[in-house]
C-alpha cells in the first residue's frame, strides 16, 4: 500500500540522516556509515518482503476460500448433489465421512451443493460458517458478504458468466428449485 510504501522511505531517509549525523561527528568512518548502510538497506528488504507475504496470507478472498477447505475437511459442514440433495462423487471430500459399514454421512451443516466440477454455495449457510471459524480460530472477522463476494469476484474465484457485473450470485438450478448460489469452479 501507499501508506507502507512512505513509512519505508521514511524510515529508509531517518537512517540515511543517522549515518550522515554519526559520520559528521567522527563517531564512525564513511567505510563504517556505507557498511552499515548496505546492512540497513538489506534488514528493511527483508522486512518490506515479509510484511507484503503477511499482507498476502491475510487477503480476506483467500483466507474465505482457506477457511471454506477447512471448514468442509474439519465435519464442520458438507456440501450435496445439487440434482439429488444426497451424497456427491468423491463425497469424502465435500465434508462426508465413511462410516465402518462403508456409508457415508454427512457433516456439519450444508452450505451448498456440487455438481461435476462446480460448487454452489449457500450464500448465508457458507458466509456463517466460514464466519463462525474465523471467529473460533481468532483470526478475526471476515469482510460483510456483500464485499467478499465482490473480492472474489475480482480475484477471479467466483465464476460470474454472463452476469452484470453488480452481481455475484447467479441462479441456478438445485433439485429442481432456482436458488441464487455463490459459483466456485471445484478444481
Amino acid at each position: 500500500s501507499s501508506a507502507a510504501s512512505d513509512v519505508y522511505k521514511r524510515q529508509a531517509l531517518g537512517w540515511e540522516q543517522f549515518l550522515a549525523f554519526a559520520q559528521e561527528t567522527g563517531t564512525i568512518t564513511r567505510e563504517e556509515a556505507e557498511k552499515l548502510w548496505k546492512e540497513g538497506w538489506k534488514k528493511l528488504l527483508r522486512t518490506v518482503e515479509k510484511q507484503s507475504e503477511h499482507i498476502e496470507s491475510e487477503d480476506p478472498a483467500e483466507r474465505f476460500i482457506s477457511l471454506l477447505r477447512a471448514a468442509l475437511s474439519s465435519g464442520r459442514a458438507h456440501l450435496t448433489c445439487a440434482r439429488t440433495g444426497k451424497e456427491p462423487v468423491d463425497a469424502i471430500h465435500w465434508g462426508w465421512r465413511e462410516n465402518e459399514k462403508g456409508y457415508c454421512h454427512p457433516l456439519g451443516e450444508c452450505i451448498g451443493w456440487i455438481e461435476e466440477n462446480t460448487i454452489m454455495l449457500d450464500p448465508d449457510a457458507a458466509y456463517a460458517v466460514v464466519q463462525k471459524l474465523a471467529r473460533d480460530q481468532r483470526s478475526g472477522d471476515l469482510p460483510s458478504q456483500r464485499m467478499l463476494w465482490k473480492l472474489l469476484a475480482e480475484k477471479k474465484l467466483i465464476l460470474t458468466e454472463g452476469v452484470k457485473r453488480t452481481y455475484t450470485t447467479v441462479k441456478r438450478t438445485i433439485m429442481g428449485q432456482r436458488r441464487r448460489v455463490i459459483v466456485l469452479s471445484a478444481e
